[in-house]
């Protein structure tokens, strides 16, 4: 068995430009199942907790551990950039790139290599391992930069394999919780989006209005309140009601 090591030595200015090419990517993917505004708030996490990383680095980190977390990561990048590109993306080989860092490595880069394996198998389908994967990153004693990102994307697994009351107790807790750089806004509109998606149209509504009569401040808050009142606006047409 390969023995693990703390894997923390990495270019920060790469590391950055990574974390926020997948913010941009999964984004993507994600607004295809209408999970809208997330950009902007996992930009701001991934970023954050790029910057956590590079505060607590150790000096002496082994050089071995730095080019296996640059080499899968950079399968991920490739599956990431063809899928972008629509071409047909392979996920299961990024997952068996980063699968091996994993299981040899441990530490923040280990942390961070495990979130885009949860990643790649939610996106190539692989919903069960998707959702073993990320639960490990959502416990208590979890990195609080990672642990909301990881969260997002679990609710998502869980709704994605029909286990849509999991994946509301997985947004309700993403939202009544004091998280270091994730705004809960987002996960509110994160948990409307999925109640309308599955026929709960008044409690989507409750969620959507409550999130538009609060002060738009900032530019996440500005562009949350904008969307909800768009929803509250269709919602209320559709009901035949006028907010």
């Amino acid at each position: 068995m390969a023995k693990k090591m703390a894997a923390r030595d990495l270019k920060h200015d790469e590391l950055q430009e990574q974390l926020q090419t997948h913010a941009h990517r999964l984004v993507e993917f994600l607004g295809e199942h209408g999970k809208m505004l997330l950009i902007a708030a996992l930009a701001l996490v991934l970023i954050a907790f790029g910057w956590s990383l590079f505060s607590s680095q150790q000096a002496g980190a082994l050089e071995e551990a730095r080019s296996a977390f640059d080499e899968a990561l950079s399968v991920y990048t490739e599956v990431d950039t063809a899928a972008a590109g629509g071409q047909e993306a392979d996920w299961a080989k990024a997952e068996a790139s980063l699968q091996e860092f994993v299981g040899s490595h441990d530490g923040d880069l280990s942390d961070i290599a495990s979130y885009f394996l949860g990643v790649s198998q939610t996106r190539g389908g692989k919903h069960d391992d998707a959702v073993s994967t990320l639960g490990a990153l959502t416990g208590s004693g979890a990195n609080p930069e990672l642990r909301p990102l990881a969260l997002s994307v679990l609710a998502g697994a869980e709704e994605s394999r029909g286990n849509v009351d999991a994946a509301i107790t997985t947004l309700e807790q993403l939202r009544t919780t004091d998280w270091p750089s994730y705004p809960a806004d987002t996960a509110s509109f994160l948990l409307a989006e999925l109640f309308e998606r599955h026929g709960r149209e008044s409690e989507a509504l409750a969620i959507y209005e409550e999130l538009d009569s609060e002060p738009a401040e900032g530019e996440i808050r500005t562009a949350v309140s904008s969307a909800a009142q768009a929803k509250v606006a269709e919602l209320g047409e559709d009901d035949g009601t006028e907010s």
